[in-house]
């Protein structure tokens, strides 16, 4: 009796799983790329807010005929690396697709070697697409002379850079005075924290603005991107199915199916027997779910639970008719 038991479990098992493998979808990539990434302008100035510390600005345009549902923040980002282009310094998130601006600030402990050759690169995150290639979701800008400016040129040159948006969008950003408008100042003020309580005269009205603390985005930070973009492993199949052409759900189904196989070959290769290899091969699935290898994984465990209720049922009661 006890090994029709173990039969029946078998069975409600692998049907489940066999009927799932003619239910998951064809591939799909992470997310679109765009038609062209494109560092439009750059600019860095220094003593700001303080002797030494230092404003990185870029102008870009992150050209989508149509754009993501995720938001620019999750999928792209502005990051500043060493002269080789391999070292990250400091990063930040990019707020909006399209034309606009962004700006990283350093604070004289943070500040870097002026009038050095860095490289400021607009660059998709990692696990946000399958591949990053330059001009399509990612641009490199290196450094030099002409991009390093002194303080005192900062008003005249954001006066300049709403006047080009302001061309561009068909929006007025400016009153009549080179003044930023209400309008102007939000763009402004999510392109460059804090630009307002230092430069009030560049606004048209300036009543009272609260302190702004700076956000110093450090290479930790970029560490940490699994945070922001969701469970990392399950960032990690949907890469690996890239390269075989099927979607992380997919890729992580049968990574916890051969993980199953190959761990109840083991207990049963040293203890011989069927329900002890089938009870470890059948937890590897509750730990894939909870490490987070895909999110089609809880409706596959929902599905065997479901089934092994109703096969233990059929059994219990055919045992008590027998």
């Amino acid at each position: 009796m006890l090994s029709r038991f173990f039969r029946v479990t078998l069975i409600c098992l692998l049907f489940p799983v066999i009927a799932l493998s003619f239910l998951v979808p064809g591939p799909v990539s992470a997310v679109s790329s765009p038609n062209s990434t494109t560092i439009l302008e750059v600019a860095v100035f220094r003593n700001i807010k303080e002797i030494g510390d230092q404003l990185y600005y870029v102008r870009y345009d992150i050209n989508y005929g149509s754009e993501p549902l995720e938001p620019a923040s999750d999928i792209f980002q502005l990051v500043i690396y060493d002269s080789l282009g391999t070292t990250v310094l400091y990063s930040r998130d990019v707020n909006y697709y399209q034309h606009n601006i962004i700006s990283i600030y350093l604070t004289a402990a943070q500040a870097l070697i002026w009038d050095s050759n860095y490289k400021l690169r607009l660059q998709g995150k990692i696990g946000a697409f399958l591949s990053l290639i330059e001009d399509i979701n990612m641009d490199t800008w290196t450094l030099n002379g002409p991009d390093y400016h002194e303080e005192v040129d900062i008003e005249s040159f954001i006066v300049d850079q709403a006047t080009r948006l302001e061309t561009d969008w068909g929006i007025t950003l400016l009153n009549t005075y080179t003044q930023l408008n209400s309008t102007g100042s939000i763009v402004f003020n999510d392109g460059i924290p804090g630009l307002g309580v230092y430069y009030p005269s560049l606004y048209e009205t300036s009543t009272s603005i609260p302190e702004t603390t700076f956000t110093n985005w450090t290479k930790a930070y970029v560490s940490t991107l699994g945070a922001h973009e969701g469970t990392p492993l399950h960032n990690t199949m949907i890469a690996l199915g890239g390269f075989i052409g099927v979607t992380g759900d997919w890729m992580a189904f049968w990574l916890t199916l051969m993980a199953a196989f190959v761990l109840g070959g083991i207990v049963y290769t040293f203890s011989g027997s069927s329900a002890a290899s089938l009870t470890f091969a059948f937890f590897v699935l509750p730990a894939a779910v909870w490490l987070g290898l895909g999110t089609a994984l809880f409706n596959l465990m929902a599905i065997l639970l479901i089934v092994l209720a109703i096969g233990f049922g059929i059994v219990f009661i055919l045992a008590r008719f027998a």
